[in-house]
């Protein structure tokens, strides 16, 4: 699950110019959950696509008590989309997988193996993976045994989504204040 917490510069300051009452907090209620949908569809619509799930876990909920939105990613592996993983990731290094797999021999392709064998007995898996790989004491199985790959590029969808919207909000933000400050004082 991955949550990310944006914050507009000078809102405290132009909360603190609102008038306190009811009308002003509905108004700026009506403005987090208009902007809490905006960054849900553009994430949504940043978000890759594979299976959906991804693009459905994301969310948007309010908190009465501390008057904020959040837009949250529920798929426990989002973070590793939005950030990347191994190399491409926040720690700069490779992932030791360290697991065997096996298929049967003849069966090129199957599992995501590479037909031929490179130098030295690795394998070439799908992506990054490299393998050490051989056959089965019968010769009916083949097998490799993973050991480190250079992990997933990032795939922001989260930080972009609010890149696209914190204009709109801003000026949300801004003819509310005016239209609130001006009623005030009246």
């Amino acid at each position: 699950m991955i949550s990310v917490h944006m914050e507009i510069e000078g809102l405290a300051d132009l909360m603190s110019k609102l008038p306190d009452d009811s009308k002003s907090d509905a108004v700026v209620k009506r403005i987090i959950d208009r902007a809490g949908m905006r960054t849900v569809h553009a994430a949504q619509s940043h978000a890759p696509r594979r299976t959906g799930n991804l693009q459905r876990g994301i969310v948007y909920t309010f908190d009465e008590g501390a008057m904020e939105g959040r837009v949250t990613a529920q798929a426990n592996y989002a973070a590793y989309v939005e950030f990347g993983t191994g190399l491409y990731g926040p720690k700069h290094e490779r992932i030791d997988v360290g697991h065997a797999m096996r298929w049967p021999v003849g069966a090129s392709g199957v599992g995501g193996f590479a037909a031929d064998s490179g130098p030295g007995g690795t394998v070439r898996l799908t992506g990054t993976h490299t393998a050490a790989f051989g056959r089965s004491l019968s010769g009916s199985e083949g097998y490799a045994f993973a050991m480190s790959t250079a992990g997933m590029q990032p795939q922001p969808f989260m930080a972009p989504a609010w890149e696209d919207v914190q204009g709109d909000i801003a000026a949300d933000l801004a003819s509310a204040a005016e239209q609130l400050i001006g009623s005030g004082e009246d």
